[in-house]
């Protein structure tokens, strides 16, 4: 019998000569009591905290790929433009505070063939005189409009769009009355007072296909888009 009474494995190591040495370690490891074999419940165990670990680290994922749409859709700029939805034919202008036309004096708002927005018909072509007049006869007590100054009217351009400079999904292209593309503003050209048609005073206009402004004489003519002041509800 190759263990004591106590039930311990002898130490042929110890007992045996030098020389046979590493047989004696090896005869003790081969008779040494074997690990406690894996039963079902520490498999269990095992397996559950695996699972507890995989959801934790799943949890962690969606809660940041959560936290990160959130984050993304919070910064997402409003877009500057926002048509009105009980009157589609004018747009919110949220960077100014304004309200504008989105066609010009003369033609109507409407879908196209494609269903796309649209500016149907032929724009007035008028001198500085009439589209004021034109201001005056389209307001009412709530609605005040007016001819756009050139920094509102410039402010809508980019010209780093060919042949229609406005956004056209807030302004949409329409058929020129004229050689050009030319808007009225309500600022007159400096030491110049707009007053009748012929005189020599000037007004500026916007160009809408190019995006530049320049003086322009009173008695020549332009399309005109008017603008108003938007009310606290459509802000």
């Amino acid at each position: 019998d190759c263990t004591a009474a106590s039930g311990k494995v002898l130490n042929f190591a110890a007992l045996a000569p030098a020389s046979v040495a590493r047989t004696a370690r090896k005869l003790s490891m081969m008779l040494a009591p074997p690990a406690a074999p894996m039963t079902m419940r520490n498999l269990g165990l095992v397996v559950s905290a695996l699972r507890r670990g995989l959801w934790a680290v799943s949890t962690l994922l969606v809660a940041g790929a959560a936290t990160l749409g959130l984050d993304l859709w919070l910064s997402r700029p409003e877009p500057r433009f926002q048509p009105l939805a009980a009157t589609p034919w004018l747009v919110l202008d949220r960077q100014l505070g304004l309200v504008w036309q989105r066609c010009p004096v003369g033609t109507r708002f409407g879908p196209d063939s494609t269903g796309a927005p649209a500016c149907t018909g032929t724009p007035d072509w008028l001198h500085t005189p009439w589209a004021e007049q034109a201001a005056q006869r389209l307001s009412t007590p709530t609605e005040r409009w007016r001819l756009p100054t050139v920094r509102e009217l410039s402010s809508l351009t980019d010209d780093s769009r060919c042949c229609h400079a406005l956004d056209p999904s807030a302004f949409p292209p329409f058929a020129l009355p004229g050689p050009e593309d030319r808007n009225w503003t309500g600022r007159t050209y400096p030491t110049h007072t707009a007053t009748a048609v012929g005189g020599s005073d000037e007004r500026w206009r916007v160009d809408s296909l190019q995006g530049t402004a320049s003086p322009t004489l009173v008695s020549a003519r332009a399309v005109l888009r008017l603008v108003r002041a938007a009310a606290p509800g459509e802000r």
